[in-house]
């Protein structure tokens, strides 16, 4: 019984692996449940038997790309600007180009909207405490400039559009952040 619950746990991990390495290069609406079965090396009714339909294996999928980024993103010192900076662009060049591939694509706006609070919670996390000594009206303008500067479009005007770097990025991000902090 124990090897056959392994089995069936062992072929729902690939069916979902395949799904995510789907999603990482193409849109949900070009993703097909031959694609998905065929990357894990199972037929259309195992996935079928394992997740129902193409849009619960993809909704599934997208939870656990969220969940994996969620982790590179928050690893970090929080008192360590550096740190911070760095696990958003690690986050960002793990995700960064499905996150974009979503946005364009506004398929789920649920995921959307999921996607833009923990990003506003991100930005309160780590740097809310730093805001505290500024009046509320110049508290809010720095917040939405930490918001903007620490977006997933940043992240693609510097590395996709202008070919920087990861480094390049975490560094002007950094000295973006430090000046929004710093200024008086």
């Amino acid at each position: 019984m124990a090897t056959r619950a392994a089995s069936a746990d062992a072929t729902r991990q690939r069916i979902l692996e395949s799904a995510i390495g789907l999603l990482k290069t193409k849109f949900r609406a070009d993703i097909r449940l031959e694609e998905v079965a065929a990357g894990a090396g199972v037929s259309v009714p195992t996935v079928v038997n394992n997740f129902g339909t193409k849009a619960e294996v993809l909704a599934i999928a997208l939870r656990e790309v969220i969940g994996r980024a969620s982790t590179l993103r928050r690893a970090v010192d929080p008192a360590d600007l550096a740190s911070i900076i760095h696990g958003l662009c690690a986050h960002y060049e793990n995700v960064g180009d499905w996150v974009l591939r979503n946005l364009a694509e506004e398929a789920d706006i649920e995921l959307l909207e999921i996607g833009r609070a923990r990003h506003r919670e991100w930005v309160e996390v780590y740097f809310g405490a730093r805001l505290e000594r500024f009046e509320a009206a110049e508290r809010a303008r720095r917040f939405d400039a930490l918001l903007a500067c620490c977006d997933v479009y940043t992240w693609k005007l510097l590395r996709r559009d202008l070919g920087r770097s990861p480094e390049e990025v975490g560094a002007v991000v950094l000295s973006t952040v430090t000046a929004i902090l710093e200024a008086r």
